[in-house]
C-alpha cells in the first residue's frame, strides 16, 4: 500500500467513532429484535444476535447502515444503503 493511501486510510480511521454500549443502545437491540420477531423478519432469529447489535446501532445513531448483505433488507425502521461492487 503506497504512502497516500495509508495516509488517507489513517484520516478516515481517525473520524472514525466508537460506539459503546448503555442503556439506549440496548434498547434499540431489544426493540429491533421484537419489532423483527414480530415480523417474521430473519434477522429476529438467533443466529443473527450479531447482525442485530449492527441494525441497532445504526439505529440509535440515526444514521444509515450500509451493508450489502440481504439479512438487513426489510428491517423495519432501518435505512440501508447497499453497495455494489464495481
Amino acid at each position: 500500500m503506497g504512502a497516500a493511501r495509508l495516509r488517507s486510510l489513517d484520516a478516515q480511521i481517525s473520524q472514525s467513532v466508537t460506539v459503546h454500549s448503555g442503556p439506549e443502545l440496548v434498547e434499540a437491540y431489544s426493540q429491533i429484535r421484537a419489532t423483527c420477531v414480530r415480523a417474521g423478519h430473519a434477522l429476529g432469529q438467533g443466529a443473527h444476535d450479531a447482525d442485530r447489535w449492527i441494525a441497532a446501532t445504526a439505529l440509535r445513531l440515526g444514521v444509515p447502515l450500509v451493508s450489502s448483505d440481504g439479512i438487513f433488507a426489510g428491517v423495519p425502521g432501518l435505512r440501508l444503503e447497499t453497495v455494489s461492487a464495481t
